[in-house]
């Protein structure tokens, strides 16, 4: 049996939309993964 764990970090660019500094968005999104693996023989 094989366990497998993954963290991932992603953060975008900074977007300004044309507001002049009113409205901006930073994205980033984090994951977290969990695997389990059996072999039959």
């Amino acid at each position: 049996m094989t366990l497998g764990l993954e963290y991932r970090y992603s953060q975008y660019e900074k977007e300004d939309f044309g507001s002049g500094g009113l409205l901006t968005d930073e994205p980033s999104f984090q994951t977290v993964r969990l695997g389990a693996k059996y072999k039959f023989n």
